[in-house]
């Protein structure tokens, strides 16, 4: 997600069909004092999101917060501090390499967020927070690089390493498209979340999908496909979930048992 200069964008017809759901995204870019924006700096886009967004993901049904990708730290030190404050005081859960810990229901999560060039800090997470004893654990990976629907191997050793020390929930996102939803030993992974809300020039990627993972025995999973809000507009469900289905069943996986806008696994 990215706000940039938007107003106030939303989900469109997208909240209906997550009832009761507690949502975790990621934040591309820090939180201004001001405004947010995107800007070109030499070729180098920049990006920031407006000082009441985290009020914003707050009124979203946001509850955890990624802040680790390629644009945390494009407003330097200061601008990571003021990030982490700005959700703190929202009541969201800021989680980098160190791991956040927040309460889904009555259920403890640790939301453990990490840039793809960061992926050998899962060798330090304290595995006796993994597992089926321990909370519920969600890794959330980010890459740098062009539009891929397929991972590459950078990416498949670090979700090889999640899955090897137990994380529950494995999610992928950073280049803008979809990958796909695979179970494997006992996690669920969604190797491309694509797009949600973004609102800079750098992508025009409109496809996406939200993962919902019951946190009970056996982590029932599905995914909602959506129509990506860019450019200052708001994200909507996806015209052609069907579309998005057979997609996911190209790229291989777990095979996804649909319905009109789900698709489970």
């Amino acid at each position: 997600m990215h706000f940039g200069a938007s107003g106030e964008v939303g989900l469109g017809d997208i909240p209906a069909s997550l009832a009761g759901a507690v949502g975790v995204v990621n934040l591309e870019g820090p939180i201004a004092a001001g405004p947010g924006g995107a800007e070109d700096r030499g070729g180098e886009v920049v990006l920031s999101n407006p000082a009441d967004s985290g009020d914003r993901l707050r009124a979203l049904g946001i509850r955890a917060v990624s802040i680790a990708n390629n644009h945390a730290g494009d407003a330097g030190a200061e601008g990571e501090a003021r990030t982490r404050d700005a959700l703190t005081r929202a009541g969201l859960a800021a989680a980098d390499p160190e791991g956040a810990t927040f309460v889904a229901g009555e259920t403890a999560v640790r939301l453990v967020a990490l840039d793809i060039e960061q992926h050998d800090a899962l060798y330090h997470l304290d595995t006796g927070d993994v597992g089926p004893t321990g909370v519920f654990t969600v890794i959330s990976l980010h890459v740098t690089g062009p539009p891929s629907y397929l991972p590459g191997p950078t990416l498949e050793r670090a979700v090889e390493e999640a899955v090897g020390i137990g994380a529950d929930v494995v999610v992928v996102h950073g280049t803008h498209v979809l990958g796909k939803v695979e179970r494997r030993r006992r996690s669920v992974i969604a190797w491309g979340l694509g797009n949600l809300l973004f609102n800079c020039p750098c992508t025009g990627e409109s496809e996406g999908m939200i993962l919902r993972v019951e946190l009970t025995r056996g982590l029932p999973a599905r995914v909602l496909p959506v129509r990506a809000g860019l450019g200052g507009a708001s994200a909507a469900l996806h015209p052609d979930s069907l579309g998005i289905f057979k997609l996911l069943d190209g790229l291989g996986g777990t095979s996804l048992s649909t319905s009109r806008v789900w698709g489970s696994f």
